[in-house]
């Protein structure tokens, strides 16, 4: 609940000088939210934020999320991912729900920060009320047609979002009879996925991936029967077909960073008992993904990279370009390469050749995230010999 002098505050703010409110800086909206409790401070963001969409729309709730963002320890310590999964929240809700008409609005730049985490958000409920398969494909290839050329991920996240969408859609009906069944949960939302017509296989694999993404949640807070096995994480992904484990596996793969204690070298260790060495590889490196959101909390991230010397050669080269997408992940948004690009630097000046596999990542995140005018231009900050990745 918010601290009552602020939400005091707030209220006399917005309904005595709304039209003041508006001509202000998010700054100064922000500073009203400045609280010893993070919880209510975060809360109070929000508050702003839904203020902002309801009276000038997303766009102006942008402005306030990003200035959270630069400005605001409690928003940073938090996630970001977490926050763009809940300015999705807030655009289905505010925006589209009733009448999901996507056309109706302008989707920003902005929204592909925190790894898309604001698709992620906007899917799970639009695809949670319209759990239909041919409405899935309808979206998606809207938002393909629509933003591919400057938001190159745009397909594979819808569809990945609407894996989330289509698992809680199937939980409504769930028996609890059937708690902590991962195949009576999974069944029928993954052939939902299998009977996407246009989606191809790397966007179906995503919708896989968005069901299990669902399943690590519930985990965590013990819902509906399913937790964490701290011992066996992957265990869950025994239960199911074979040709669903690899996604399995990659989702369970999200919580590894508290399991490893942040220690690249027991990451390592942890992932060694997947068969699959390719597979290990990848939950490897989005383990790292996880450790570098931590790190962002008290800046630690160099002290991972350093870490990563430790490491065989193929997973110390991963440790370091999954460093760089973690940044990119979790960084300030359309800023997100100035951390990539610092790490990189040094990682060129000890190793010319992870220097290169590093800026390599840099231009492949850059790709996903930025129209080419902008992808031009961090490329030119490139060392010369490397400005043709």
């Amino acid at each position: 609940m918010l601290n009552k002098t602020i939400a005091g505050a707030l209220l006399m703010f917005v309904g005595v000088a709304g039209y003041i409110w508006w001509s202000t800086s998010p700054s100064y909206a922000l500073s009203l939210c400045t609280n010893s409790n993070m919880d209510e401070e975060i809360e109070c963001i929000f508050a702003v934020i839904e203020e902002r969409v309801d009276e000038e729309g997303l766009s102006a709730g942008y402005e306030v999320f990003t200035e959270a963002y630069k400005s605001l320890d409690s928003f940073i310590a938090t996630g970001c991912h977490i926050h763009a999964h809940r300015m999705g929240d807030i655009a289905y809700y505010r925006l589209l729900r009733g009448d999901p008409q996507l056309e109706s609005i302008e989707f920003l730049q902005e929204t592909t920060a925190c790894g898309y985490g604001f698709y992620h958000g906007l899917m799970e409920h639009l695809i949670q009320d319209n759990s239909d398969p041919g409405f899935v494909t309808q979206t998606c290839e809207y938002l393909k047609d629509t933003y591919r050329a400057r938001m190159k991920d745009i397909g594979i996240i819808c569809y990945h979002g609407s894996g989330h969408g289509l698992m809680l859609a199937h939980a409504e009906n769930i028996s609890p009879d059937a708690y902590g069944n991962i195949r009576a949960f999974s069944d029928m939302p993954l052939a939902q996925c299998e009977a996407l017509e246009v989606a191809n296989t790397a966007e179906i694999q995503q919708c896989f991936e968005g069901i299990f993404n669902v399943v690590v949640n519930w985990m965590v807070i013990n819902q509906y029967g399913f937790t964490y096995n701290t011992s066996r994480p992957f265990s869950i992904c025994d239960e199911i077909k074979k040709k669903y484990q690899a996604a399995c596996i990659l989702e369970m793969a999200q919580k590894l960073d508290m399991l490893s204690e942040k220690d690249p070298k027991k990451l390592e260790q942890i992932v060694s008992n997947i068969q699959d060495s390719q597979l290990a590889l990848r939950a490897f490196k989005i383990g790292i993904s996880g450790i570098v959101q931590q790190d962002l909390r008290t800046n630690s991230y160099h002290e991972t990279l350093s870490a990563c010397e430790k490491l065989t050669e193929e997973f110390e080269r991963g440790c370091i370009t999954s460093i760089v997408a973690g940044l990119f992940a979790h960084g300030l948004p359309l800023e997100e390469y100035i951390k990539p690009l610092e790490i990189c630097s040094r990682v060129f000046r000890e190793d010319n050749q992870n220097g290169r596999y590093c800026f390599d990542e840099v231009a492949r995140k850059s790709s996903t995230l930025y129209a080419v005018e902008k992808r031009l231009d961090i490329c030119r900050t490139f060392p010369e010999e490397l400005r043709d990745v």
